[in-house]
């Protein structure tokens, strides 16, 4: 049994520029990823949620953190140790072969995010970071609501609050989405990945 903590909403579980000693473990909740500029503006880069591991490429690397991890609710996590990890990624080939399309994957959906960020329109990166959101939590269901803040949002599109909002509207008065204080909820999967060829 690993060490379980609690989290509560906007806590760090680790910050950029420490040492990793754990590999961690979403029971439930969600956490943010985010590096922060020299201006202090924040760029996230991923949301998270149960069921997925942070905070693993840089234990392969033996460098500090790139990134600061914040949990975005009340968020329970399993404390796995580095040497653990090791251990058991060197015992059994196919949870290291696992890591391995995680690290993998991970990098082929940066290199998309950012040939987005220089070329697609902010309603492109909107659609396609929502149906990113969406999708996580989806567990098979075509309408789905996501807790996030207009923020945190404008952050994963790449734009200013204000943008963000305008782009917002403009789905909501499509019916595609519907808002309600924190929460995003979109209508259709299916449909807002339809208009993403469009967008």
């Amino acid at each position: 049994k690993h060490e379980k903590m609690t989290f509560n909403a906007k806590q760090f579980v680790f910050r950029e520029d420490t040492h990793p000693k754990y590999l961690y473990f979403i029971e439930s909740g969600s956490v943010k990823t985010f590096r922060t500029n020299l201006h202090g503006k924040e760029l996230i880069t991923g949301i998270h949620t149960a069921g997925n591991y942070v905070g693993y490429y840089v234990l392969f690397e033996g460098r500090p953190y790139q990134e600061s991890a914040l949990s975005l609710e009340e968020t329970s996590i399993s404390l796995i140790p580095k040497d653990e990890f090791f251990q058991l990624i060197s015992a059994d080939r196919n949870v290291g072969m696992s890591f391995i399309q995680l690290l993998a994957n991970q990098v082929e959906q940066q290199q998309d995010r950012l040939i987005a960020m220089a070329y697609a329109s902010v309603r492109h990166r909107l659609i396609k970071g929502l149906l990113d959101l969406g999708q996580q939590a989806a567990e098979g269901k075509d309408r789905v609501s996501i807790e996030i803040g207009r923020e945190d949002l404008a952050n994963i599109v790449g734009t200013s609050k204000e943008t963000l909002i305008r782009t917002l509207s403009d789905l909501k008065d499509s019916g595609l989405v519907s808002t309600k204080g924190r929460y995003t909820t979109i209508n259709s999967l299916k449909k807002l990945e339809d208009l993403l060829e469009y967008a």
